[in-house]
């Protein structure tokens, strides 16, 4: 079974043959009897067909447990990023372009900012939804900071997969940024805006 489009699968194949650097070891963190974590599996096992450079290993959290660990799918791109739940419309996007930038490196964080960036520690989450036309670029830029900075800790998570977080961090829209005690509820915010939340200030 496949889950991408043929067409789908040459226009992907062309983006990665042009821009993947290095390689991208995905992990994929699944349940039994869990229809988005078959889906992402199918998701990202096509993904994985397309390049060499993007290799998957699937672990199974109810046989093979992760400590703090409980909800799947949960895709892990490196040991500091992360998403949770199945990416479908610009979720996906969002997942495709964060392989990229696994794979480069090149976060394209502003200058000015790179070595206090770089001094930054933390953890960020992000909650999104698949038709929300901001939450693309809030992702770029979480995933940007992740990059450039492997101990700040960023976790995406997708609603539409687990709609218990609303009420569990009152979200009331997306994109919703929660970081170091702060929260930026319904924007996207800058980077400026962004190193500020992890610097508690």
């Amino acid at each position: 079974m496949t889950y991408l489009k043929e067409e789908d699968k040459k226009e992907l194949t062309e983006i990665f043959n042009e821009r993947l650097l290095d390689n991208v070891e995905i992990r994929l963190l699944v349940r039994d009897e869990c229809r988005e974590c078959d889906d992402a599996r199918e998701m990202l096992e096509d993904l994985s067909s397309l390049s060499e450079k993007i290799s998957l290993t699937v672990r199974n959290i109810d046989k093979n447990p992760v400590p703090g660990v409980e909800m799947a799918p949960v895709i892990e791109l490196s040991k500091n990023l992360k998403f949770y739940g199945r990416p479908i419309m610009n979720e996906f996007s969002s997942l495709i372009e964060g392989i990229i930038l696994v794979s480069t490196g090149e976060s394209g964080i502003d200058d000015c900012i790179i070595d206090d960036l770089k001094n930054a520690r933390g953890d960020i989450k992000l909650f999104v939804t698949p038709y929300c036309t901001f939450c693309p670029e809030a992702v770029d830029i979480v995933m940007s900071f992740a990059v450039e900075n492997e101990e700040i800790f960023v976790e995406i998570f997708s609603i539409e997969t687990f709609p218990n977080l609303e009420d569990m961090y009152r979200i009331k829209g997306t994109p919703t940024i929660i970081s170091n005690g702060g929260r930026i509820d319904c924007e996207v915010p800058d980077e400026i805006m962004l190193l500020n939340m992890l610097a508690g200030k």
